[in-house]
């Protein structure tokens, strides 16, 4: 999968994936400032001359304050001069991005199949992805006041992005519960499900077959 670093809309001629300052196709002349870190893009993905937004995505280079410069010294030029090849700039040892939403990680989801989604998040330097690298990343200028900006909403993304954008995202894997309003001769019962077995999706009940001399069955509902 390509990766670009473009400065204009019009990239529907290079397949792949493009960072575009979010200040490109609007009326605002300069790219928004993170405190002091210019970092935030728009990810657009270009297939079959076609363009699809991912999202906004802040990127963060160590010891770097704008992004942008980063990507024009150590880009390949490709023969449009508004638009650079970024794939062999992108390291995690030196750069990190975080989306300014969860729905970045659902449109990645809804498009790319489970290997592409990994591979991009790779190749983005995706901080869900390397959420091992984490206490390095937070050592870095700029990671706590420009990236991850809003603690609550970032703490989130980190944890879930990555499994919601690979289609692996669960709340609960494994659902178990004890029934025990049965009627007094009838010993609770525990139910340990496996919550990725597609039938738990849909309701279930149980019912018991009724009791002589009751006026009631019993049942159970998920």
């Amino acid at each position: 999968m390509e990766l670009y670093f473009s400065q204009k809309m019009g990239v529907e001629d290079f397949d792949g994936i493009h960072l575009l300052q979010d200040h490109i196709g609007t009326n605002f002349k300069t790219p928004w400032n993170d405190f002091g870190f210019v970092i935030l893009f728009k990810v657009y993905y270009v297939k079959d001359n076609k363009k699809e937004k991912l999202g906004n995505l802040r990127v963060l280079v160590k010891d770097v304050a704008d992004t942008s410069s980063y990507f024009l010294k150590n880009a390949i030029k490709t023969n449009d001069e508004k638009i650079y090849k970024i794939n062999d700039v992108m390291n995690e040892n030196v750069m990190v991005s975080l989306p300014t939403d969860i729905d970045y990680y659902k449109i990645i989801s809804n498009i790319f199949p489970r290997d592409q989604a990994d591979e991009l998040l790779r190749l983005l330097c995706d901080a869900s992805y390397f959420i091992g690298n984490n206490d390095i990343y937070k050592s870095w200028n700029g990671f706590s006041g420009a990236l991850f900006r809003d603690i609550s909403s970032g703490d989130a993304l980190l944890k879930t992005g990555y499994s919601i954008a690979t289609g692996s995202y669960n709340i609960n894997r494994r659902i178990t519960f004890t029934a025990d309003n049965f009627i007094d001769t009838i010993e609770p019962i525990t139910f340990s499900f496996d919550n990725e077995v597609s039938f738990l999706r849909k309701k279930i009940i149980i019912i018991n077959k009724q009791v002589p001399n009751s006026s009631s069955s019993k049942y159970i509902a998920l």
